[in-house]
């Protein structure tokens, strides 16, 4: 009896120690689409938060850059589709497919580096 009650206060101090869980963040290739769908619709407010603050940086010091690439995204869409997912800890790379349509034509296939920058995804250079 006392090996089982053993067990259990080992079972209970190892559960105890254990970190409590990640809050819940997208993934890589979840941040991707966010970007991709941000730029479907022009929005630059969602496009800036889900870029790296060296992006954030390059567009604050050219605010033409950023006018410029919403008003190219307005006439064109893409669709995205992930193919696949690598990463470490802080760094990843989503390969996806991207079709598209409207002023420009096209489907290919890209690599897209995504940095894990202040606990969240970013899609970087």
């Amino acid at each position: 009896m006392e090996r089982y009650l053993a067990l259990i206060l080992l079972v209970l101090a190892i559960g105890c120690t254990k970190q409590a869980p990640v809050a819940n963040q997208d993934s890589p290739s979840k941040v991707l689409l966010q970007t991709y769908d941000a730029l479907n619709i022009s929005d630059s407010t969602t496009f800036l938060s889900l870029i790296t603050k060296v992006r954030r940086e390059d567009y604050a010091e050219h605010p033409e850059f950023l006018k410029n690439s919403m008003e190219r995204w307005r006439h064109k869409h893409a669709d995205v589709q992930i193919l696949s997912e690598t990463h470490d800890s802080t760094t990843a790379q989503v390969q996806y497919r991207i079709k598209m349509t409207g002023a420009i034509t096209g489907d290919t296939t890209r690599f897209q580096s995504v940095y894990l920058e202040d606990g969240k995804w970013k899609v970087g250079y």
